[in-house]
């Protein structure tokens, strides 16, 4: 029996529910990251109190990986509301 004929979701439907899911779940992984990275900064900023464990390469490097999650975030959720 189709699912659509038991008064089921269409497989249609089903498909952008996944879809939408997946977003949901792929913002909630990025913002995950993006947090993991902020504290990776503050622990390490924290536990040397005053002279600085990461170097200035590390630092760009946690940034630029921020702003990328933070553009595909971004875009992510400009998808979710089209």
């Amino acid at each position: 029996m189709r699912p659509e004929s038991a008064g089921g979701p269409s497989p249609e439907q089903l498909g952008g529910q996944e879809t939408a899911n997946d977003a949901e779940r792929r913002i909630a992984e990025l913002e995950e990251q993006k947090a993991t990275l902020e504290r990776q900064i503050e622990d390490e900023w924290n536990e040397v109190s005053g002279r600085m464990m990461l170097s200035s390469e590390d630092m760009a490097v946690i940034s630029d990986r921020i702003r990328q999650i933070e553009r595909e975030l971004t875009e992510l959720r400009k998808d979710e509301t089209e």
